[in-house]
């Protein structure tokens, strides 16, 4: 992990650029993951900050939910 934390650090533009996050949990209220659109919104925000240009909703299926 300090191997990746370092390359992070000295290229932090293009870290995740081209990365495709394919197990997200940015659906509100759908499942474990967030509970609100802002903190979906604000997740997405990030995503795009970092260089993340691909989300796959992936949301569990949870009856309790």
């Amino acid at each position: 992990m300090r191997l990746i934390g370092r390359l992070y650090s000295l290229n932090k533009e293009a870290f995740f650029e081209g990365f495709t996050d394919y197990h997200s949990h940015i659906l509100p209220g759908v499942d474990d993951g967030v509970q609100t659109l802002e903190q979906s919104l604000e997740i997405l925000d990030c995503y795009e900050q970092l260089g993340i240009r691909i989300v796959w909703l992936t949301p569990h299926i949870m009856e309790d939910i």
